[in-house]
């Protein structure tokens, strides 16, 4: 009895140590994925709330501005006179950055929406508010989405 009974405690064993739990499925993803990406998720209007370069106000200069984005990784930009399209994307957990980039480098020359071009680090986020500084830590942005 003895004898069987400790051949069905190593059996249990072998059992418990070749059953190892997966531990990369949802650590890894959830860990490379930048949270900050929900805010995006259901697309929406956003508007710049506040901007500054190099210290100095800039935020009326995009009063008349608004962001259209889409889940599908796209932005349309438009104000009274101008409108252009681009792409954004979130950097990893790690990075903790959003891309903003535009399809037509006309933009570049278009002041001041040249100066939404960049890699920014995302300093906060809300469902409805995202503040962000250039990576070279001479702009900061704040934007609201809309709610209709």
């Amino acid at each position: 009895m003895k004898k069987t009974f400790i051949i069905l405690m190593i059996a249990v064993g072998f059992v418990f140590i070749s059953c190892k739990k997966d531990s990369t499925s949802n650590y890894s993803q959830s860990n490379t994925i930048n949270p900050a990406s929900t805010v995006f998720a259901s697309g929406g209007v956003w508007v710049v709330t506040g901007f500054t370069k190099n210290g100095m106000d800039e935020t009326l200069n995009y009063t008349t501005s608004s962001i259209s984005i889409s889940p599908d990784s796209t932005f349309a930009i438009s104000n009274d006179a101008f409108a252009a399209n681009g792409k954004w994307s979130f950097g990893t957990l790690s990075e903790n950055t959003l891309h903003l980039d535009y399809n037509n480098i006309d933009v570049i020359y278009y002041d001041p929406w040249k100066d939404i071009q960049d890699t920014w680090k995302i300093n906060s986020y809300t469902s409805t508010t995202l503040t962000l500084q250039s990576v070279d830590n001479i702009k900061k942005m704040s934007l609201e989405k809309l709610i209709r």
